[in-house]
């Protein structure tokens, strides 16, 4: 008989760790990662888009990604009705969970 994992809830939590070595999955350098998922809205008037990234990302790239979101949101965010209440719940989970991944990485090189 083999040996038995006594928890296996660990086993694959300990490969999704926060600050983990893996592939960033945005440039597809292998450094710490941490899981994270930003969102852009886009406001027509009446209508609306959104779009969002998740993923395992480096600290460059998670950088990279919050601005270039939160950029999407300030200057097109808030251009429609339903937008207007949206946008800006988008940027306070974003920044939320950008500062919570930096915080996970923060002894990681870039």
């Amino acid at each position: 008989m083999g040996t038995v994992n006594p928890n296996p809830g660990n086993a694959a939590s300990a490969a999704n760790s926060p600050g983990s070595m893996g592939r960033c999955q945005v440039c597809g350098n292998t450094r710490q990662t941490s899981a994270v998922k930003f969102h852009h809205n886009i406001g027509m008037i009446v209508l609306r888009q959104t779009r969002s990234i998740q993923g395992n990302m480096c600290k460059t790239c998670m950088r990279s990604k919050y601005w270039e979101y939160m950029g999407k949101n300030l200057l097109l965010g808030p251009w429609g009705i339903v937008s207007v209440i949206v946008t800006p719940v988008y940027m306070v989970t974003n920044t939320v969970t950008y500062v919570s991944g930096t915080r996970k990485l923060s002894g990681a090189l870039e």
